[in-house]
């Protein structure tokens, strides 16, 4: 198996394919599945990530292939990719991004503190740092909220970025601190049309009424079923912690001030 495993690897990372398309390791991921040699991939994957330098372009995408598609949740094998998250820093960011997947596809846990230090990451690449960061603040609206809008400030990402993600950050959050969450990240966009853009998104997705005012003021809910509307309003406690939180950062924009301010 360990042979099998390293040249499919290097073959995926030499972008090899057959006649028809298929990369080999797709054709093993579909074997593995089939024979349930979940145990002895796992097991390979750890001898190989633990003997290997681990510098190749590609390499952790494969590895973050196949621990997600066979979803080898198996804490030996986060073990042994966590103790490569500080000796081994692929040159690629893009790899980075996959080494830490692979971590929590592996059943690690990558925290809000460790995601915090991965500047050159939510840099270059901010829409996957969010990916990771919805794990990462799983059930907690206020870290989510604040570490979303610092995003949207600080970097290249965009409301279509996070559009994307919808179900995800509610998955993560839960449907009412998930919409409510939502709600607050909009005010973060300081373009009136990016905001109603996102919170259109945010209505056809989950079936609500979100609108915000031309000053980004208070932002309603109500849901298509004809419920009781609900307000996020601009004294809220989610939203005056979030400013809170994000003053003391240093990335909260005074528009942003003057919207939530009372």
């Amino acid at each position: 198996m360990d042979q099998q495993l390293t040249q499919t690897i290097a073959d995926y990372c030499a972008g090899q394919e057959d006649y028809s398309g298929t990369a080999a390791i797709d054709l093993m991921i579909a074997r593995l599945r089939n024979e349930n040699r979940f145990n002895e991939i796992s097991e390979a994957l750890q001898r190989y990530v633990k003997s290997k330098p681990m510098q190749e372009s590609r390499e952790w995408s494969a590895i973050n292939l196949i621990v997600e598609k066979l979803n080898l949740q198996d804490s030996k094998l986060a073990r042994e990719i966590e103790l490569t998250l500080d000796r081994s820093f692929p040159p690629e960011v893009f790899d980075r991004f996959h080494q830490l997947r692979a971590f929590q596809a592996a059943g690690g846990s990558v925290t809000p503190k460790v995601l915090k230090g991965e500047y050159r990451l939510r840099d270059e690449l901010p829409a996957f740092w969010l990916d990771l960061a919805i794990d990462a603040y799983k059930g907690d609206e206020i870290g989510f909220v604040d570490a979303a809008s610092g995003l949207i400030h600080s970097t290249t990402v965009t409301w279509k970025d996070i559009r994307k993600r919808i179900i995800k950050i509610v998955a993560a959050l839960g449907t009412g601190a998930g919409v409510s969450g939502l709600a607050a990240i909009s005010k973060a966009f300081a373009d009136h049309g990016d905001r109603n853009g996102f919170l259109q998104a945010v209505n056809e997705r989950l079936g609500t009424h979100l609108s915000a005012d031309a000053e980004g003021g208070a932002v309603k809910a109500k849901s298509h079923s004809g419920s009781a509307g609900r307000t996020v309003s601009k004294k809220s406690e989610l939203q005056q912690r979030v400013v809170a939180s994000l003053t003391k950062r240093k990335v909260w924009y005074s528009q942003l001030n003057d919207t939530v301010a009372a």
